[in-house]
């Protein structure tokens, strides 16, 4: 276990140093087009952006680019970004892990109890064979033309891409822990928190209104109690959202 362990937290620290080093050697050094002089400026000076403003991006770019890391403060506000995607890349690691775990467990709930509590060396195999797919399709996903793009210069996208990745490992973790009330809680969180870095969050809405109304193995269910759980979960959404304020 101990092996797997630290294997794991090996291709998670490759995941993200190898496309933080590529995208600091090709980040630009100044400014460059549509918004990046506009962010530099409110990340500068803690101001408010063109709407809505994305307060999140904001506050995190100005506590940056108090941090002594270069004279150039451009380049460095946009090695922000390229920080910003490299954390995308390594929950993308993290997400294809769980996700394909997740079909390693439905796989292998068709053995007897005894196979399943004493893991043979080919379950370890295909545990090794996980995390090196997600290893490999994370680095495809860090350099496919799009996600580097983003990470070359200030936008508010990098930060959007790692706030989507985290949203999608947060899913799994609640398919994984069987929608214990603590996961979903920690969704409602970090949806709140992508809503206030930017609105394109509303596109992903309608697969966790999906995902919470119809269960794995159930239909469609409109209960009471999950009416009121939302009224709960809109808690810890509007302590993430709150960065508006």
């Amino acid at each position: 276990m101990e092996t797997k362990k630290k294997l794991f937290y090996f291709y998670l620290f490759l995941s993200f140093i190898v496309p933080f080093i590529v995208y600091y050697l090709t980040t630009n050094p100044n400014l460059t087009f549509t918004d990046n002089g506009e962010l530099a400026g409110v990340c500068s000076t803690l101001g408010i952006a063109h709407p809505t403003g994305y307060p999140l991006f904001t506050i995190l770019g100005y506590l940056w680019h108090l941090l002594p890391l270069s004279s150039n403060k451009i380049f460095q506000l946009n090695l922000f970004a390229a920080f910003w995607t490299s954390v995308a890349v390594s929950l993308f690691f993290i997400a294809n892990v769980l996700f394909l775990r997740l079909i390693q467990i439905k796989l292998s709930r068709n053995r007897d109890q005894s196979s399943r509590n004493q893991p043979s060396r080919e379950d370890n195999n295909k545990i090794y064979a996980i995390y090196l797919i997600s290893l490999i399709t994370s680095l495809v996903f860090a350099f496919s033309r799009t996600i580097w793009g983003e990470a070359t210069s200030l936008e508010v996208y990098s930060l959007q891409l790692a706030l989507f990745n985290l949203l999608f490992l947060c899913i799994f973790l609640v398919l994984r822990h069987k929608y214990e009330f603590k996961y979903l809680a920690l969704l409602a969180f970090v949806l709140g928190l992508s809503f206030s870095n930017h609105l394109t969050t509303l596109l992903i809405v309608p697969v966790f209104l999906v995902m919470y109304f119809r269960r794995q193995g159930e239909k469609i269910e409109f209960s009471r109690a999950r009416f009121k759980n939302i009224l709960l979960l809109s808690i810890p959404f509007l302590i993430g959202i709150s960065f508006y304020l």
